[in-house]
């Protein structure tokens, strides 16, 4: 076993999972929030929605009154970012975080994610980002780690590791009949 095993306590309400969808057209972002209550009866508290370029400035927040059913509950969100919106592509590759805090009395739960806004389509002959044709320039990857036997768990090893594939002229990585550990994707 590679990485962590953690086992962790959530509080009776708490946010199960946070989804985000950019809109490049309408300049904004929804979000699917998927809340668990297991107090037995119906809770009210309040959604903390914040949106921030990502390591930098805040861009918008939003405050929900939420009254949460007995088990599983499902809320959706949109943001909008406006005419400053930062795109996200290769070269430019801007990011969001959006921030979700739910609040119950003294209860507290909190999920980050991080995105882009680009719109990925198919286009004529070539896969499209924010409607500019990209030609795919990649590298597989078998989980072949000869040194160690294993991938990397720290994502400073996966970002040396991006920067050698980049500085290649690269810009994806496939990885094939296996996923990399989440050092990976924080990288």
């Amino acid at each position: 076993i590679v990485g962590n095993i953690t086992l962790k306590a959530h509080e009776k309400t708490h946010i199960r999972a946070l989804k985000t969808y950019p809109d490049i057209k309408k300049q904004s972002v929804r979000l699917e929030i998927s809340l668990n209550n297991t107090t037995g009866q119906t809770t009210e508290g309040r959604l903390e929605l914040t949106l921030r370029e990502k390591g930098s400035k805040k861009v918008t927040a939003l405050t929900l009154p939420v009254q949460l059913e007995k088990g599983d509950n499902r809320l959706t969100s949109e943001l909008t970012i406006g005419k400053n919106m930062r795109l996200w592509n290769e070269f430019t590759p801007n990011l969001y975080e959006i921030e979700a805090t739910w609040i119950a009395g003294q209860q507290k739960d909190s999920r980050t994610s991080c995105f882009g806004m680009r719109e990925v389509e198919q286009g004529s002959h070539h896969v499209r980002i924010n409607g500019r044709n990209i030609h795919l320039r990649g590298v597989l990857d078998c989980c072949v780690f000869p040194l160690t036997g294993y991938p990397s768990t720290c994502p400073e090893d996966w970002k040396r590791i991006f920067r050698t594939v980049k500085d290649y002229g690269m810009n994806h990585i496939r990885f094939h009949s296996w996923c990399p550990p989440e050092a990976a994707f924080e990288a």
